[in-house]
């Protein structure tokens, strides 16, 4: 009787140790909401305008943790260069994805899908526009 009880406490004992040497640490993943993006961010955008031809920009936005941002930046457009002011509204769900429309000081209005990145310090992301192949990245600043 007692090696069975020597043996079974060998095991309980050798058990979660095995476990915890066999897997790798877990980092937890950050809850992700609206005020996720709360604050300033500096971003580039790179791609094509269907037509039109190729467009770069970069920028600053403030996202205000409420769904609502600003931004400013400087856009080439097929070589033609504009200074806008951008409004716009956010949303974030909770698997760090969402979508961005916003309007631009000379009308034209925009739709993205983001993913945030890097602890939510960083967000990539695709303009969904008709007519566009556009990219970009933003970090916080």
């Amino acid at each position: 009787m007692s090696s069975t009880r020597s043996f079974r406490r060998i095991v309980l004992l050798a058990v979660p140790w095995f476990f915890a040497g066999a897997s790798p640490a877990v980092e937890a993943k950050p809850f992700c909401g609206v005020r996720s993006i709360e604050g300033g961010y500096g971003y580039v955008v790179n791609g094509t305008n269907v037509g039109s031809g190729p467009v770069s920009a970069v920028g600053l936005t403030d996202a205000d943790g409420s769904g609502n941002l600003t931004a400013t930046d400087t856009v080439s457009a097929n070589g033609t260069v504009v200074r806008r002011t951008i409004t716009g509204s956010y949303t974030v769900n909770a698997n760090c994805t969402g979508s961005v429309v916003f309007t631009d000081n000379f009308g034209q209005t925009t739709h993205l899908d983001f993913v945030l990145e890097d602890n939510l310090r960083q967000f990539h992301f695709i303009q969904t526009d008709p007519g566009t192949v556009t990219t970009g990245i933003g970090t916080k600043q």
